[in-house]
């Protein structure tokens, strides 16, 4: 996701690849993708886990211990950000 100052923000409510739409949708896309991508990591740390040799399994070990701490600090950050926003919205709404 990526936002310049001067463009205009769409308060719309769906969203596209091209990046159309709710900025909120944008922002939860653009959390979600840094997710995903966590969990892939730990998906490969945990098949690496199961090898032959034990220095990988050690090192695969270790690699989803902190791939999995970086994971809840994602999903909290999601949360938090998610909620902040709705509850913005939701101020500012009751304002006009």
């Amino acid at each position: 996701m990526s936002v310049s100052s001067t463009s205009p923000i769409s308060f719309g409510t769906s969203s596209s690849a091209s990046g159309d739409g709710s900025w909120m949708a944008q922002v939860a896309e653009a959390l979600a993708k840094a997710m995903s991508k966590l969990q892939q990591r730990m998906m490969d740390d945990g098949k690496n886990m199961s090898s032959n040799d034990k220095n990988t399994s050690d090192n695969a070990n270790a690699d989803l211990q902190v791939a999995t701490q970086e994971y809840s600090l994602i999903v909290t950050a999601i949360s938090t950000v998610m909620k902040t926003i709705g509850e913005a919205d939701n101020s500012l709404a009751q304002k006009q």
